[in-house]
């Protein structure tokens, strides 16, 4: 199932407003505990949010997110 099809307008985690699409928004944070377990023993949760809500609101800086540079590929671009 594609992971949009039940994409259903949900709220930022870190702002609770809407998210509308934009140039890097929506935006998905696949969440991964027991990261040091096999596969089959971890268990995994979709959050949503705007970029800047995550640039802004990390402790990172925000040129971590290298995602957003104009040059970084898409999956797509990838692929080829």
């Amino acid at each position: 199932m594609d992971q949009f099809e039940t994409f259903d307008d949900p709220a930022c985690i870190f702002c609770d407003q809407p998210i509308a699409p934009g140039v890097h928004d929506p935006c998905a944070i696949n969440l991964v505990t027991r990261i040091d377990r096999p596969r089959l023993q971890q268990k995994e949760q979709t959050f949503f949010c705007h970029m800047h809500c995550l640039q802004s609101r990390s402790a990172m800086h925000p040129g971590v997110f290298y995602i957003v540079e104009p040059g970084f590929p898409t999956v797509g671009e990838c692929k080829t």
